[in-house]
């Protein structure tokens, strides 16, 4: 599971490289957090979780 992981990441990199050669090391990092973070709700999708994912609700005070 960790090298599929590590592909994962090394992939989104490459691709970042591939498709934002203009991005500085610095501006990667993000482009790269947003390519895990679309990977991982699209897993989550397509395998919803089994059991019901407790709901928080912010309280609101009213005065």
């Amino acid at each position: 599971m960790i090298k599929v992981m590590i592909s994962n990441i090394r992939n989104g990199l490459d691709s970042i490289l591939a498709n934002a050669p203009q991005l500085s090391k610095m501006e990667r990092w993000p482009t790269l957090v947003h390519y895990i973070v679309n990977k991982i709700i699209a897993a989550r999708s397509e395998n919803p979780p089994v059991l019901n994912s407790p709901t928080f609700h912010l309280a609101s005070s009213s005065g």
